[in-house]
């Protein structure tokens, strides 16, 4: 596992396509039988192109990958979590690829371009993973060892230390994780994610525990009943409850493991639908229903995680309590009294969902009414009359509370009284045996046993269905953003989507005829509206509200799909350059009222749409356009500069200092075409002349929507 070895598993950029299939099918993930193409040249020799033309590829073969930008001390960790994974190094002509299918211990497992799997050293890798941030460290440490006059026999110890100590700190592109993207079918993620089997595994190691419980259950009974406990029996019984104590921590391990693994699957997706609703579809909801939402989405996984295996476990104790209740005495009058508790039970469980669900509609009605009402505090507070502060408050109250009353009611007779009642009925079965004289020591044994299990399952079962209900509940609400997320977005070529600027004398943009019309209204708001935008254009878009000057612009930027019509961007349209590749090279300030500071640091709010972590180059830029824009007083006012928190829950920006973060957001973008939609409305004349010579310095080509 030397060096050689490590470079003749590496993979030339030219044959990347071929070597992320290549690993995708090591690791077992579904692909599209669709091909990736090559990489070309000037794509090769660039990392940023590069991480573009992967996302390009990566969704042509129906795959999600994300990058991986870590500390340099934390690299080795990094690949042992992080597989399969492409790796890239060196740098420039030299670079060249890892295909990573796992790491374990001091081993790394590669896919060669042989296809043939190959061992190398866990050091070596990831020494050369970050090998490309080591030579200019290592200049800037001899450099420093010459000021300080190390002597020879020294120097060698000394520099490694200190490129070994720089290189910790700095941060270091480590690659590429391949994966199923959020939106491939659920079920096939859970498999990916090996679910199934964490389940499996919990519920083999749970019969176990029945098992065992079981068999001690019979042994301390039997020698109980019959007046004499044998020392070998008691020995037994001791051997079955440090048996449990293992099996015990199997089964939670493997429990804790399913859940865990469905509710990072289940967050990922959610998350992702909440980015690819549209716009019709949370345009009519205010801040309080969207929380409302939030609040239920979070309750899904907990409840269906917690429920859904309290409901599973418990119909594993359903059947053992059945069988042992038919073994004992009178088994089958027993076991006809558990099954008629039973149905009782999921017939109280079915009222008990219907009263939930009135429930929790009372209880985000509340929700949304708080929320809008604390929104809005301070226009109440200015213009709605002191004696309406509290309307429909009370109703609202009485309502909730009446509901939950009948809820509670309905929840005490399902987890309260109905396990408790089976105790009852269960004596009532095995009791005349027992006077009689006519059960053994054994079979009341196995009575009693069956008794006391069938009082813990319809206590489980109770508790896991009132949760398995709460959750449908939940999922009610949830259930858009879960759609949502199983949206595919449209899928452009790798080849396009790594290119760079548009080139040429030609047009840049261009429309033709374009038609849109929104779902809610019979009259479309374009109709047959055309634009070419060249390089270096500028382009001033006016018009009355209600125009179809933001619908426009929305169009243009890919954020809505025409009806009608022809789009082009540098004679390419946006099915050959997918969403993703569209919107790289059209960026957009939407209006105020559709544009938001993120509750994170400044420079998150104006690099979010380039690769995060930010290099020093990407701050510096920041920091430059917010300059140009005349922000460079805020920044030298926030304490921590570019890195202060902004947002509601941090500094304050006005309003004209919020239009000008959003300015600079899509300027450092890079797009080709800059879409400002009223960004400059919150602007005096002073700083609006000096935001305009920024904008007419930094955009290719711009298109600026404004009222007369």
């Amino acid at each position: 596992m030397s060096t050689a070895v490590l470079e003749g598993a590496l993979w030339r950029a030219e044959r990347l396509g071929e070597a992320m299939g290549q690993l995708a099918r090591a690791a077992g993930l579904p692909l599209r039988d669709v091909g990736t193409g090559t990489v070309s040249a000037a794509v090769a020799r660039d990392r940023d192109a590069i991480a573009s033309w992967l996302e390009g590829a990566a969704q042509s073969l129906g795959l999600d990958v994300d990058p991986l930008r870590v500390a340099g001390s934390e690299v080795r960790g990094t690949l042992v979590e992080a597989s399969p994974a492409l790796l890239p190094i060196g740098t420039g002509d030299n670079l060249r690829f890892a295909a990573m299918l796992h790491a374990h211990g001091q081993v790394a497992s590669l896919v060669g371009p042989d296809g043939a799997r190959v061992r190398v050293r866990l050091d070596a890798l990831t020494e050369a993973v970050r090998g490309h941030v080591e030579p200019e460290l290592s200049a800037r440490v001899d450099r420093l060892l010459d000021r300080a006059s190390v002597k020879d026999r020294r120097r060698a110890r000394a520099h490694a230390a200190l490129v070994d100590q720089l290189v910790a700190g700095r941060q270091v592109d480590v690659g590429w994780t391949l994966g199923l993207p959020p939106s491939a079918p659920f079920s096939t993620q859970l498999r990916d994610a090996g679910v199934g089997s964490s389940a499996l595994r919990m519920m083999t190691a749970q019969l176990g525990l029945q098992a065992l419980s079981l068999a001690g259950w019979w042994l301390v009974g039997r020698g109980a009943l019959d007046g004499q406990i044998a020392p070998g029996w008691l020995v037994a019984w001791g051997l079955v409850l440090i048996s449990m104590i293992p099996m015990r921590a199997v089964a939670s391990w493997a429990q804790g493991s399913a859940a865990l693994r469905f509710a990072i699957l289940l967050k990922r997706r959610l998350l992702h639908g909440a980015l690819r609703l549209e716009p019709e579809e949370v345009r009519n909801q205010g801040s309080g229903e969207l929380l409302g939402r939030v609040i239920e989405s979070g309750a899904v996984e907990s409840l269906v995680t917690s429920g859904g295996l309290a409901t599973l476990l418990a119909g594993v104790e359903v059947l053992i309590a059945g069988a042992v209740l038919l073994l004992a005495p009178e088994g089958t009058l027993a076991a006809m009294a558990f099954a008629a508790c039973l149905v009782v039970t999921l017939g109280l469980a079915r009222d008990s969902g219907k009263r939930t669900d009135g429930w929790t509609q009372a209880r985000l009605d509340m929700t949304q009414s708080l929320v809008e009402r604390m929104v809005g505090h301070r226009t109440r507070l200015a213009q709605e009359p002191r004696d309406r502060w509290h309307d429909a408050e009370d109703e609202q109250l009485v309502r909730y509370a009446a509901r939950s009353v009948h809820l509670d009611r309905s929840s005490s007779w399902l987890q309260g009284a109905i396990p408790r009642a089976w105790l009852v009925v269960g004596v009532a079965t095995i009791a005349p045996g027992f006077v009689r004289g006519t059960s053994s020591g054994t079979g009341l044994a196995v009575a009693i046993g069956g008794l006391v299990l069938g009082y813990r399952a319809l206590d489980h079962i109770a508790a896991g269905v009132t949760s398995l209900l709460r959750a449908r509940v939940a999922w009610q609400q949830a259930r858009p953003l879960f759609v949502a997320g199983g949206r595919e977005e449209r899928v452009g070529s790798p080849s396009w989507s790594a290119s760079g600027a548009v080139q040429g004398e030609g047009a840049v943009l261009e429309a033709r005829d374009l038609q849109f019309r929104y779902p809610t209204r019979h009259q479309p708001v374009l109709r047959g509206a055309s634009v070419k935008i060249a390089p270096h254009d500028r382009l001033l878009l006016e018009g009355p509200s209600g125009g179809g000057k933001s619908t426009l612009g929305a169009v243009l930027t890919g954020l809505r799909a025409p009806d009608a019509g022809l789009l082009l961007l540098g004679g390419l349209d946006p099915q050959t350059l997918g969403e993703a590749g569209w919107r790289r090279r059209v960026a957009a300030a939407p209006q105020f009222h559709e544009n938001h500071v993120m509750s994170a640091t400044l420079a998150f709010n104006l690099l979010m749409g380039r690769t995060w972590p930010p290099r020093l180059a990407d701050l510096t830029e920041a920091q430059q356009v917010c300059a140009e824009l005349g922000l460079g007083p805020l920044l030298e006012r926030m304490p921590s500069g570019i890195m202060q928190m902004v947002g509601d829950t941090g500094w304050q920006l006005s309003h004209g200092e919020r239009s000008r973060v959003f300015i600079a957001r899509a300027l450092l973008q890079r797009a080709d075409v800059i879409v400002l939609d009223e960004s400059f409305a919150a602007l005096d004349p002073e700083t609006l002349e000096t935001a305009m010579r920024c904008v007419m310095k930094r955009a290719p080509a711009l298109v600026v929507i404004a009222h007369p």
